[in-house]
């Protein structure tokens, strides 16, 4: 009697959030293969985070270009120096901002749908093999938040002419979304490749629990989205650096530089002044901040074909 009146052992919090994210993936997953409009809006998310950014940055140079800060010959600012004065501030921090929130949710997306296809690939006799996966999972996931925080970080504490507090919280993020880039790039290469190798082994070809990482790895826009994020992490900052230095070496070879405006001839320059800008290296430096952060904002967008693979209907079993 009084084992029939114990009350039923509590859940773990872990299991429940656990229970709970499976409900919420198979949810999501159902209503998107059931309805057209649902799998496209999942695939919007990351194309949407990559066009805010892209749109923001495109109309606070147009801003900038008409205000105060412009510099002539200056091609390629600092993107940063885009969002120091108005009205292209306001701007900056709503775009930014949001493009910052959108990446994470693309994040969170392939948590759920993509994530959990691709880890039911091993046996379960593999628990080292499932342990190593599952940490460079919650890699991936970590620091892809991360770097999503670092892009509305620096976006709504834009950066000011004089050293003040705000400055280090948008320096902070900047670096915190190149690192966490950095981080999120390798462990997402590396977890494709180890799935890759392991469902393409021949003591795998029947074994059932591979055979949603096989679909997904099979359809032809991953494998190419696979394919260029390798490139974006292992040779893109090498070429856009080829350019930078190709770029100055023609230049130098023609004699040719920035066009400047016409100057009266002004006396002595005072050593207690700033020396003049050289117009060249800022644009090569501008150059390739804007190539970098770009490949980074493609490699997140890349992301778009893994979901739409997920949520396709003929991925279901």
């Amino acid at each position: 009697a009084d084992a029939a009146a114990a009350p039923p052992k509590a859940v773990p919090l872990a299991m429940s959030a656990s229970l709970w994210k499976a409900q919420l993936c198979v949810s999501l997953l159902g209503f998107g293969r059931r309805h057209r409009w649902v799998r496209w809006a999942y695939v919007l998310v990351p194309f949407a985070s990559m066009a805010t950014v892209v749109v923001t940055v495109v109309a606070c140079l147009r801003w900038w270009r008409s205000g105060p800060h412009f510099v002539p010959g200056l091609v390629f600012p600092a993107i940063s120096e885009l969002g120091v004065a108005a009205p292209e501030k306001q701007l900056y921090q709503v775009g930014f901002g949001l493009g910052g929130e959108l990446m994470s949710a693309g994040i969170l997306l392939f948590e759920l749908l993509v994530a959990p296809q691709l880890m039911h690939s091993s046996a379960a006799s593999e628990r080292p093999q499932q342990a190593k996966e599952q940490a460079l999972l919650d890699n991936l996931l970590f620091w892809g938040h991360a770097s999503a925080a670092g892009v509305s970080l620096q976006g709504v504490f834009t950066l000011e002419h004089t050293i003040s507090s705000q400055c280090f919280v948008h320096w902070g993020g900047a670096m915190l979304f190149m690192g966490g880039a950095m981080q999120h790039a390798k462990a997402s290469g590396e977890l494709y490749e180890i799935i890759s190798a392991r469902i393409a082994a021949p003591g795998y070809a029947s074994v059932p629990c591979v055979a949603a990482a096989r679909r997904l790895l099979a359809d032809g826009a991953v494998a190419l989205a696979v394919r260029l994020r390798h490139f974006i992490l292992n040779y893109a900052s090498m070429v856009l650096f080829g350019i930078t230095l190709l770029a100055q070496f023609v230049l130098a070879m023609l004699g040719v530089g920035p066009e400047q405006p016409e100057q009266p001839e002004q006396p002595a320059v005072d050593p207690r002044k700033e020396p003049p800008i050289d117009l060249s290296t800022m644009n090569m430096m501008g150059f390739m901040q804007w190539g970098i952060i770009l490949q980074f904002v493609v490699y997140f967008c890349t992301y778009a074909a893994d979901l739409r693979a997920a949520v396709s209907p003929e991925a279901a079993p």
